[in-house]
């Protein structure tokens, strides 16, 4: 799923910056801002049709101009997107479980809110990891 997003955002970033040779004397800035309108525009006719929403919306939190805005990599890992990671019935196509994802450090989870690692780190996860237990 992810391969044939980039693919075809490989082909947006070609298409918008060879469409118009009059304007290829734009900046990168502009460039890259006619690239970000263009996936606005099409995000919901193209993404929709293909993607679950929460794919789409997270997609669309990457794509932000103001980086104020925009995800960051602590949020995208606590997306509904990936809900389906932290269900402790989820299994690999071939039926194996999922490998450990959620053994963080200490130094790993310094800093970040309660509330986060609450929604990071399912509850089954907490449990298994000793570190975890003793600070839930």
């Amino acid at each position: 799923m992810a391969i044939g997003l980039l693919r075809f955002q490989s082909s947006i970033i070609s298409w918008t910056i060879t469409l118009e040779p009059s304007k290829q004397s734009l900046s990168s800035v502009e460039k890259m801002m006619k690239i970000i309108m263009l996936f606005n525009k099409l995000k919901f006719s193209v993404f929709q049709k293909r993607l679950p929403p929460e794919a789409v919306d997270l997609v669309c939190r990457f794509f932000q101009y103001s980086p104020n805005l925009r995800c960051t990599a602590l949020e995208a890992c606590v997306h509904p997107f990936f809900d389906e990671l932290r269900d402790p019935n989820t299994r690999l196509p071939n039926g194996r479980p999922l490998p450990p994802l959620f053994n963080f450090k200490a130094p790993e989870l310094s800093g970040i809110p309660p509330d986060t690692i609450h929604k990071l780190i399912p509850e089954h996860a907490r449990k298994q990891n000793l570190f975890m237990a003793l600070h839930s």
